[in-house]
């Protein structure tokens, strides 16, 4: 896929949310939508994780953090206010919800010449751009900082959402993803769980699948006529409600 940046669509970020606030409580999914009419683009791909292409929020504020990339040409008067890609809030997006960005059709000049500018600069760093994404990435999927994981989006989570709004609306999926649609079937219960609670279900008997997101957290599928069992057996430890239907 071409280097640049992208427009997402709405109703898939929206559905991104929805999807990570059933699971948390809460999404980290950033807003895109805002009232000027300049919404939030994305730039990428910065990384790929089994087929799955994984696209940087841009953001108009300042930044400096660990996991952010400040867009800083140098005496450049487009830039003195830089941007910041913002690598805790990548979002997986498939090819079919981004459309590029015609930096051409911008209408204010010195917007324009802004936005040329910052993508020759993030062409120009594209190596240092992946290797944040993926370092960013391992920090949030490995749990190395609490307070970190807790303030940025649920990679894993959204990977099965994206796989989910692929299946849901017939788009290919890679061969690598192909394998886990089992776990994705309608009229069929799922929800993310830790090791202890699988541990529960396996000896209850009841059947279900699994799949290792994480090392402490697995992603379950089972038949809906078992939910009221499932959620016997959870509460009793106080680990979860399985409520969510795909």
């Amino acid at each position: 896929m071409k280097i640049a940046f992208y427009n997402v669509d709405l109703d898939y970020i929206d559905y991104l949310k929805k999807f990570e606030s059933a699971h948390r409580g809460f999404t980290r999914v950033p807003n895109v939508q805002y009232r000027s009419g300049n919404n939030k683009f994305f730039y990428g791909t910065v990384l790929n994780i089994q087929g799955i292409d994984y696209f940087v929020p841009i953001s108009s504020k300042q930044h400096n953090r660990e996991d952010d990339i400040q867009i800083k040409p140098k005496n450049d008067k487009y830039c003195k206010e830089y941007a910041t890609l913002r690598f805790a809030y990548m979002l997986p997006i498939p090819h079919q919800c981004i459309t590029m960005l015609n930096i051409s059709e911008i209408s204010n000049n010195t917007q324009k010449e802004r936005v040329r500018k910052e993508l020759a600069y993030c062409r120009k760093f594209k190596d240092k751009i992946e290797k944040q994404a993926k370092k960013t990435y391992h920090r949030i999927v490995d749990k190395v900082n609490d307070k970190l994981v807790h303030n940025s989006c649920d990679f894993k989570l959204l990977e099965q959402a994206y796989i989910k709004y692929c299946i849901d609306n017939g788009l290919e999926l890679s061969k690598d993803l192909q394998t886990q649609e089992t776990l994705f079937q309608k009229e069929e219960v799922y929800q993310q769980i830790n090791s202890n609670q699988i541990n529960d279900l396996a000896n209850s008997g009841i059947p279900f699948k699994a799949k290792k997101i994480s090392d402490d957290s697995f992603i379950i599928v089972f038949d809906e006529k078992y939910s009221d069992r499932v959620n016997q057996i959870l509460n009793q430890n106080t680990r979860g409600n399985l409520k969510h239907k795909i």
